[in-house]
């Protein structure tokens, strides 16, 4: 019966070989670079070449994305270079590479920034053009702390100049039901984060005051949910629901926001839209209520809710060695293919190589 069944798996993982990275699967194409650099995330083969292809392939789609004035895009693109969990593993970024990257995400985040930008100040306020140097990373020499100190600074005072502004008009925007002003909304509230806790990590006072309110966020990302698949509902869940739920977690409180956009979630389960069903399954207490919370997801036609619920089913499956788990397992895996999934397909590849 396996046989069979690894027999059907390996003509589906044939059939979806060529399935590359895109710009709407960037999470998924991350993780599977680190499943081929390490040695035990199965049932993915440690290959190191595959790996590196797999970031330079993000990493060039994250590119073409700035170069199209894509700010998010940008900062994304100096993350992979340096940040990319497979980069522990095997090959760094090459010095020409690495100041080619920098050079473009100023010049477009800092020209946006002039625009009046809110996001590209903020964004801007996380680089300088030191961060070529892929021996220091994202770190700083002591003598060059200064100079960052003065970049940080100036770029949050012109952040502060717009983003209240900024803030009421993508949230006005988000409640009418513009999806790109909900995502907006979200990563502002988010670079602001990030650009305080940048600046005070390198002893630099901050130039920007109050933050995003969590709720605020969380209101209009799930908001955006009443669409089958809006960029603020994703970023809601790849976002919102990853970060705030930990860092929430951390200081305690967890029950009054938590509670409330778990409330939100589970109404808009319930109506069937799969990004909510599957944010549920990030906050669920237990594995089986992740589990049944991926499942409506998946059903709703989610595509991560498909690609987390078959790896679910699949460690169910090495625990339990029944083939039926293995089925349950490359169906949904299947699914999540056939939309365009990358972790999917290899999923499926590989373990038709078992």
């Amino acid at each position: 019966m396996r046989r069979l069944v690894l027999f059907l798996i390996m003509l589906a993982g044939t059939a979806r070989a060529n399935v590359m990275c895109t710009m709407d699967d960037q999470y998924g194409c991350r993780w599977l670079a680190v499943a081929h650099a390490v040695d035990d995330w199965p049932p993915f083969r440690k290959d190191r070449e595959r790996a590196d292809n797999l970031i330079d392939a993000l990493f060039r789609i994250q590119q073409e994305a700035c170069r199209a004035n894509n700010i998010a895009a940008c900062s994304d693109m100096l993350a992979t270079l340096w940040r990319h969990p497979a980069r522990d593993f095997g090959a760094k970024p090459d010095p020409a590479t690495a100041q080619e990257a920098v050079k473009l995400a100023i010049q477009i985040t800092q020209a946006a920034c002039e625009r009046g930008d809110a996001l590209a100040c903020l964004k801007r306020s996380l680089m300088h053009p030191k961060m070529a140097d892929p021996a220091l990373g994202l770190l700083m020499a002591e003598e060059d702390r200064l100079s960052r100190a003065e970049d940080i600074q100036r770029f949050q005072l012109a952040a502060e100049e717009v983003f209240s502004e900024a803030v009421n008009v993508s949230d006005a925007q988000c409640r009418t039901g513009n999806d790109h002003a909900c995502a907006y909304l979200v990563e502002l509230g988010f670079a602001h984060e990030d650009s305080l806790i940048y600046a005070h990590r390198l002893a630099v006072e901050p130039r920007l005051s109050s933050p995003v309110d969590p709720m605020r966020m969380i209101s209009v990302a799930v908001a955006a949910c009443d669409d089958p698949a809006p960029l603020g509902c994703r970023a809601l869940t790849e976002n919102i629901v990853l970060r705030m739920n930990s860092s929430l977690r951390e200081a305690g409180q967890k029950l009054p926001l938590l509670a409330a956009l778990h409330a939100d979630l589970t109404l808009k389960c319930e109506l069937g839209i799969g990004a909510a069903c599957f944010a549920l399954g990030h906050l669920a207490e237990t594995s089986q209520e992740a589990t049944q919370n991926l499942t409506l997801a998946c059903n709703a036609g989610h595509p991560e809710g498909c690609l987390m619920l078959g790896y679910r089913l699949y460690k169910s499956f090495l625990q339990s060695a029944r083939a039926e788990d293995l089925v349950s397992a490359s169906s949904v895996m299947e699914i999540a293919c056939a939309a365009g999934r990358v972790m999917a397909c290899d999923f499926l590849r590989n373990l038709s190589r078992q």
